[in-house]
């Protein structure tokens, strides 16, 4: 079964005789969000795979008790830079940055389908306790 984004729903309504059928879109918000809490350890960092398909928006929150990075990539180069040992010399496209942030949203719309990471990182000698929203799209279709 084909998955529907939320931008692509439509409604059609009734036409009048010998009148073309009106094509109206609806437009969907999130019902819900994801939300959780979590440490990320001095020096390290955590990321979070979204698979996305051409056009759709990722929208991503966070909230953080001390300042740390984010950024947006392709999952495949992400993966390349663990399996380097996340060798310093090794590039990747990065989509959106955004250094020393204790407060940020994260959105994106993928030019192209594919499997995408939001890299979260803390550079610091402290641990950062960060809160996470994320929009439930599919909330509504799981009830």
């Amino acid at each position: 079964m084909p998955r529907t984004k939320p931008q692509d729903i439509h409604s059609e309504t009734p036409a009048e005789a010998g009148q073309p059928k009106a094509r109206t879109t609806v437009e969907k918000k999130p019902s819900g969000l994801i939300c959780e809490a979590i440490t990320l350890l001095a020096y390290d960092e955590l990321p979070y795979m979204f698979e996305l398909e051409e056009g759709e928006l990722l929208e991503f929150t966070l909230r953080s008790d001390i300042p740390v990075d984010v950024l947006l990539c392709n999952a495949s180069d992400y993966d390349r830079w663990v399996d380097s040992g996340y060798d310093p010399e090794i590039a990747f496209s990065v989509h959106l940055e955004a250094e020393d942030v204790r407060a940020y949203t994260l959105r994106f719309t993928a030019h192209l389908p594919g499997e995408y990471a939001v890299l979260l990182m803390n550079w610091t000698e402290c641990p950062a306790d960060l809160a996470i929203e994320i929009p439930d799209w599919l909330e509504t279709a799981l009830r």
